[in-house]
């Protein structure tokens, strides 16, 4: 779970971001790239949060699908 978070935030942020530049091309022409770097950082805030949650509590990784699973 942790290695996963970590991969989505990498594709995230700068300076690769290639989820970045999925968003700027599927855009309309007027976005600007910083327009789209402001609308993720909700997205980089919420996962840093889930990132220092699972850190810290490892059972909540494992939570939701033990619900799911039976």
């Amino acid at each position: 779970m942790l290695f996963l978070t970590c991969m989505q935030l990498g594709l995230l942020t700068l300076p690769f971001g290639l989820l970045l530049f999925t968003m700027k091309g599927v855009a309309p022409p007027g976005i600007a790239m910083n327009d789209v770097f402001r609308a993720a950082l909700p997205y980089v805030w919420f996962d840093l949060l889930v990132l220092a949650v699972v850190f810290i509590f490892p059972p909540f990784a494992t939570w939701l699908p033990s619900l799911l699973g039976g």
